[in-house]
């Protein structure tokens, strides 16, 4: 046996001895003792349940962790709490990472900072860096379930154990699994049954507690020195219970076991007996239940018992018990009595897991504060509205209330009484609502109240002698008195509201004292203290102001405080600290210090500096120096040398965090009372400890746009757990993140404060109650996010930091920059390639003006020599007949001028073509006489050469509308190509076909062919397929064919084969071509008739019998749908149009709406004809812009009539606008629509006016229509061309600028676009009647 067992066992001897001795002097002295000490150290417990965040409120073991954070262990998995937040680990059966079941019975945190999870299906290990865990096998048979693990626990030897429901299991230090016990020398009865705690004590002893008792061994990589302990019912020394649920070692090396069901254990070494502790029913300072669950030290020398009725504080020592347990008007008590686990925390915290109640912790540093509130049996305050308290000097407290009059606390009695008005008894309080109390100088106790004056409390009778009481029930009740004041020159001040004095005072008598000076100031004011400062000053504190009395009566000062906003209103308190300086507080403007040598204010504290809030209502000076400073919302404490604030709210430990006006009393031993809302705050400051520790903060979560983020899944953001602040890189889209983060400070933790800022972001720190900061839409780069943490008592951690990376979006990253220099140097390269092919199609377009003006220039030249040639040739011709012979050669000569005519023709065609500015003459004509005369053309010359032509064609002529001229100029030139390129003995065929919408014209011959590259550039200017023998002419024949063509909105093709070529031809029938383009169409058509009428009528005879009518005096146009009618009207531009309603794919009201409503046509008068007579189909015509509504059947002699009075009407207007804009000024207003068009019209003419190449097709270009329609119009609405319209527009506008603006003739000519003034003198004379300079004299 070593020397420290048998020292050991000496003591323990020793002991024995004294204990049977003086037993019952140690239990009296004990008893004393503890009755002392645990004085105003009742614990108090604060709670967290699933109302917090809890998984579920059974909790069965708790640990903390390197970190700091405090580990749960529930019926419903495994909690992590960190001061504000609880983290939730669960099973997840699709995750052999997550806990291996919900059901945790134990926890434990090794020296080698792994925390082990013991749940009802095995054991697992925490992996900090990856938050999820690794399962551990105990059993390692396939398809054994795991055992339920009881306990796990870490011996000197930093071995691991682990007790099961299926014996204990040991992971010795070097190795890397766990073997069961009973393979290293333990007894099978106890390595192979119920394990529930395991235990090694200081002299190297492994104590196991299992379901059969206690084991009692060593161990050194075997079991040595086995010893067991069971219990046996015929032996009393014996264990109390075998099943021992908790084992713990006191200060003195005593060994105390913990019972299932048989209360506690001590185990004396050296007998190897055990002496019993057990709950005795009335005994209230013993073990409160002898099924005990948990124990652990209290860091003091007591042992906490965790037991299924409460818990107890064991002294081991003075063999003491002090019982908690849940009473239910206490809500600082345990919530709940069945408890399960206990823990004792870095910061000596109590944790105490109970069954049905969650957490309950006690704070390792105590806020000692005491409280008087409401309470029955004379044990409490009577009100808990608290306005005055004060000491006698007996040491008894005197409470006035706000509502319960005056209460006395007499502490010999340890209870109170109460003095309160009664109506029936003069010699009762005056009022129960008691402002303040004092105490003079002869211990006269005095009451000022509201409504009830100034009173004086005779102790020895409980009476109460009223003064003030002359005075009127009206100015009793609004009068109040609220400070008194008995000052080192015996006055003695009254003041509030409504009473204000200073009195001699003789025993218990007063005795105003007449005509005092201040007194005159202060007679109306509302008084809030009097207070005499250490050199005799008297100071007086009104609402808005202070007044100070010099010692000799001879000098009054009012002081005024000002802050930004002005003087600082409404004061509340003052008090002179032990440096001379006075402090104010203020109605919501704080504290302020003033120096009264200085004579001004030197500094300021408000919420900003730290206050609990700027309502200061009550100051106090303790021993210390320190001030304290009650307010509406908590007591700050105030360290002016260093210039710190503390606050304290009724977390810890305060009546109620809003106190009342000037409640405050400093008592003789450096006690402080505050009276609040809720009764009385009392302490003394030297027992209020502040937690100094520096708590350390961690980072707890992320989350990316409100989801959390798991580490090394999802985004890949978080490589590992983000406690341990890995480099955070984020994509340019994840643009919304919130850190969170904690302090791991649990005392008050809903008093904890942040800071954090972003380094690039926030230059200054931004405080915060919330453990979290949020950032949007950060620039790419580079951050550093910094955070600390103050805890309940403002001790600011240090800092810690991450660092942050944005990366760049797409657009930024350096391979977009490398795309960009890439698409840069192609945009370089396609532009400078555009302006170089630019240049090389400006070149091409120069050559090809420069060729067409040449064309143009030789053939101008050719046709103006032909014209010399052939005029006297035909006069050759004619008088030459009878000469036959000259007569045929000089026909020989005429036909060949003609065609040299012809060639010029086409030269200059093709021009117009090029310059757009070929014009269709088109008419109906019957195609297939028109191809037969030109097929005749070339029969002859097709016979000379022994070439076939051959012209197929319909039977029935063919009609079709096209300019004759330039279509015959297309078919001779596709004929001529033919002949050219086909060799003697070929074939040339002319075939004209008619489909339902085309009219095909083909030319086709047996030719070498033409090779398919050259089809996309056969109808381009210039183009000549090599050919040395054939290839004549120019080039230009087939482009301007084509041009042709597409003016008669037909195409040109070609196709071909060795042998075989052909061109085809189509042209729109004339409906087509009328739907297509009708106005080009009908532009030329002659007709002698005035008027046009467009009648629209579906009805076959009714359309005929109308047009018979009319036809004689009109011309007339027919449609047989509204849609064709509506076309036909933009095109043709009737005079009128006769409609029919009930029509096919448009009905009349519809084309009448839309008639109205299109500038080109609302010029348009209507008629409407229809079945239907109802007033509703005639308002509804009507509205639509019909002119005139006949229903059917009508008057064929009113409706010739109708129309007749309709175009006579028409002609009027026509003469009004004529004569309007002829000779109005040109600011005339226009309301309808044509109106407003010859407005537009009137503007597109002035403003280009000058310009001399400005013509009707710019003017139709910029009214967007074409010409036809523009003329058309006009007509309708003028009886004026186009060209007179605009004539006389600049004739007007000459006239405004000759009388306006002091311009000669000559240049109001130029500016008006006239190049000859004489042609302007003749034009002006014409429509004014004067000469410009006879208009310009007058």
């Amino acid at each position: 046996m070593d020397s420290s067992v048998r020292k050991y066992l000496k003591d323990e001897l020793m002991y024995q001895y004294l204990r049977h001795a003086g037993n019952q002097v140690i239990l009296i002295i004990g008893l004393w003792i503890w009755a002392l000490n645990v004085s105003g150290q009742k614990l108090h417990f604060e709670h967290l349940t699933v109302e917090d965040g809890l998984s579920r409120n059974s909790v069965l073991d708790i640990t903390q962790d390197n970190f700091g954070f405090m580990w749960f262990a529930t019926g419903h998995g495994l909690n992590r709490y960190d001061g504000s937040r609880f983290s939730t680990y669960i099973n997840n059966p699709a995750d052999s990472n997550s806990i291996s079941d919900n059901y945790i019975n134990s926890l434990f945190f090794d020296s080698r900072k792994t925390l082990w999870v013991g749940t009802s299906e095995g054991l697992n290990s925490y992996v900090p860096e990856t938050n999820n865990f690794k399962r551990i096998e105990l059993l390692h048979q396939k398809g054994v379930l795991q055992p339920e693990v009881f306990c796990v626990y870490e011996d000197k030897k930093n071995n691991i154990w682990a007790g099961t429901d299926k014996g204990l299991f040991v992971k010795r230090s070097s190795a890397s699994g766990f073997v069961n016990a009973g393979n290293l020398g333990l007894a099978s009865e106890f390595a192979g049954s119920e394990i529930l705690c395991v235990y090694e004590d200081r002299f190297g002893f492994l104590w196991i507690g299992t379901g059969r008792g206690l084991v009692k061994s060593r161990f050194n990589q075997k079991f040595s020195e086995v010893e067991t302990f069971v219990h046996q019912p015929d032996l009393p020394g014996s264990i109390s219970d075998s099943p021992i649920k908790s084992i713990i070692e006191d200060s003195d090396g005593k060994i105390w076991m913990a019972s299932e069901s048989k209360g506690l254990n001590l185990l004396y070494r050296n007998t190897g007996t055990f002496e019993h502790f057990e709950h005795l029913s009335g005994n209230p300072n013993g073990l409160i239940h002898n099924s005990l669950r948990k124990m652990t030290s209290d860091g003091k020398g007591n042992i906490l018992i965790a037991t299924q009725e409460g818990l107890c504080v064991f002294d081991p020592v003075r063999r003491t018990f002090i019982t908690y347990q849940n009473r239910v008007n206490d809500p600082l008590s345990l919530n709940q009595n069945s408890l399960y686990s206990l823990y004792r925390d870095k910061s000596e915290n109590i944790w105490i897991g109970t069954y049905y109640g969650g957490v309950n912790v006690v704070y390792g540093i105590k806020t000692l504060f005491k409280t008087i509130t409401r309470e029955e049996n004379n044990l409490g305050i009577n009100h808990n509205v608290v306005r005055s308290i004060i000491r006698d000097k007996k040491g008894n407290l005197w409470v006035g209330t706000e509502g319960g009059g005056l209460n006395y606390f007499d502490q010999q009695t340890n209870k109170f009484s109460y003095y309160t008005n009664s109506p029936k008894d003069p010699a009762s309080l005056a009022s129960n609502f008691v402002k303040t109390i004092y105490i003079d100088k002869s211990d006269n106790i005095w009451v000022g109240t509201s409504g009830g004056g100034l009173n004086l409390l005779d102790p020895a009778n409980g009476k109460f002698k009223r003064f003030f009481s002359g005075r009127s029930m009206f100015e009793s009740k609004r009068s109040a008195i609220s400070t008194i004041l008995e000052d080192s020159q015996n006055r003695f001040w009254v003041g509030g509201i409504g009473i204000n004095g200073v009195y001699q005072r003789k025993g218990t008598q007063l005795h105003p004292i007449k005509n005092f000076p201040l007194m005159e100031k202060l007679k109306d004011k509302m008084i809030i203290k009097f207070f005499e400062d250490e050199t005799g000053n008297l100071w007086v504190v009104c609402q808005t102001e202070i007044y100070r009395l010099s010692k000799n009566n001879k000098v009054v000062t009012k002081i005024t405080v000002h802050n930004n906003r002005g003087n600082l209103k409404g004061l509340n308190c003052l008090i002179q600290d032990h440096q001379g300086n006075i402090w104010f507080g203020f109605y919501h403007g704080g504290l302020c210090v003033y120096n009264p040598n200085a004579k001004k204010i030197i500094k300021r504290y408000t919420v900003k500096e730290g206050l609990c809030n700027d309502n200061v209502l009550g100051i106090l000076e303790d021993k210390q120096h320190d001030l304290w400073i009650s307010t509406m919302n908590g007591l700050s404490r105030l360290n002016p040398r260093q210039e710190t604030i503390q606050n304290y709210t009724i977390s810890d430990g305060l009546a109620d965090d809003e106190f009342t006006f000037s409640s405050v009393y400093k008592a003789g031993n450096g006690e402080l009372f505050f009276g609040g809302m809720n009764g009385i705050t009392y302490f003394l400051p030297e027992e209020i400890k502040g937690n100094n520790d520096k708590s350390s903060l961690v980072f707890t979560g992320l989350r990316l746009f409100n989801q959390y983020i798991v580490p090394g899944k999802e985004q890949k953001i978080l490589t590992k757990n983000i406690i341990f602040r890995p480099l955070l890189v984020f994509s340019s889209m994840q643009n919304i993140f919130t850190l969170e983060f904690a302090l791991l400070n649990y005392i008050k933790s809903d008093k904890n404060r942040y800071a954090y800022k972003l380094d690039g972001v926030n230059q200054d720190w931004n405080e915060t109650t919330l453990p979290q900061a949020t950032y949007t839409n950060l620039p790419s780069g580079d951050y550093v996010f910094s955070v600390k943490g103050a805890n309940n008592d403002g001790v600011w951690s240090e800092a810690e930091h991450i660092q942050i990376r944005i990366l760049p979006p797409f657009w930024r990253s350096w391979w977009a920059y490398l795309i960009y220099t890439i698409a840069i140097a192609g945009i370089v390269f396609f532009v400078a390639r555009f302006f170089y092919l630019k240049q090389l199609l400006k070149r091409d377009e120069e050559l090809h003006q420069i060729k067409l003006n040449f064309f143009t220039n030789i053939s101008h030249e050719i046709r103006s020599h032909l014209s010399l040639i052939m005029i006297p040739l035909e006069k050759v011709i004619d008088e030459s007949k009878e000469y036959t012979f000259v007569n045929k050669q000089l026909d020989g000569i005429k036909k060949n001028a003609d065609r040299l005519l012809g060639l010029v023709t086409e030269l200059m065609d093709f021009r117009k073509a090029e310059s757009k500015n070929l014009k269709l003459h088109i008419q109906e004509n019957d195609l297939v006489g028109f191809l037969n005369d030109i097929y005749v053309s070339f029969k002859e010359v097709c016979e000379k050469k022994n070439l076939s032509l051959s012209f197929k064609h319909p039977e029935q002529p063919v009609l079709v509308f096209f300019d004759k001229e330039q279509l015959e100029k297309v078919v001779f030139n596709l004929l001529s190509n033919a002949f050219k390129f086909t060799p003697e003995s070929g074939q040339i065929t002319l075939e004209a076909n008619v489909t339902e919408d085309e009219t095909i014209i083909k030319v086709s011959d047996s030719g070498k062919g033409i090779s398919p590259d050259y089809f996309d550039k056969l109808f381009t200017n210039y183009f000549q397929v090599d050919d040395a023998l054939q290839n004549t002419g120019y080039g230009i024949g087939l482009a301007l064919s084509k041009h042709i063509v597409e003016l008669h909105h037909g195409k040109i093709t070609v196709s071909s084969r060795i042998g075989f070529t052909q061109f085809t031809v189509s042209l729109p029938l004339p409906g087509a071509l009328a739907r297509e383009n009708p106005i080009e169409a009908a532009a030329d058509t002659p007709d002698d008739k005035s008027f046009t009428i467009l009648l629209a009528e579906d009805n076959v005879e009714l359309r005929k019998i109308i047009k018979d009518l009319l036809e004689p005096e009109y011309r007339v146009l027919e449609s047989t749908d509204g849609e064709v009618a509506l076309q036909m009207a933009r095109t043709e531009i009737p005079d009128l149009i006769i409609s029919d309603v009930m029509m096919p794919n448009k009905n009349g009201f519809e084309l009448c709406a839309e008639i109205k409503t299109d500038e080109r046509t609302s010029h348009i008068p209507v008629i409407l004809l229809t079945a239907k007579d109802t007033q509703s189909d005639q308002i509804s015509g009507l509205s639509n812009g019909a002119d005139l509504y006949l229903t059917k059947p009508f008057s064929i002699k009113i409706l010739q009539l109708s129309v007749r009075n309709i175009l006579a009407s028409r002609e009027k207007i026509s003469s009004k606008y004529r004569k309007q804009f002829i000779f109005a000024p040109s600011n005339t207003l226009l309301n309808t629509m044509d109106e407003q068009f010859l407005s537009r019209l009137i503007a597109v003419i002035e403003e280009g006016m000058e310009n001399r190449e400005f013509g009707v097709d710019l003017l139709a270009d910029r009214m967007g229509m074409s010409q036809t329609v523009l003329y058309k119009k006009v007509k309708a609405l003028t009886d004026m061309t186009v060209n007179d319209f605009s004539k006389s527009i600049r004739l007007k506008k000459a006239a405004q600028l000759l009388k306006e603006s002091g311009y000669n003739v000559s240049e109001v000519s130029a500016l008006v676009g006239f190049i000859d003034s004489r042609y302007f003198t003749k034009e002006f004379k014409r429509q004014f009647g004067q000469t410009p300079r006879e208009y310009l004299n007058s």
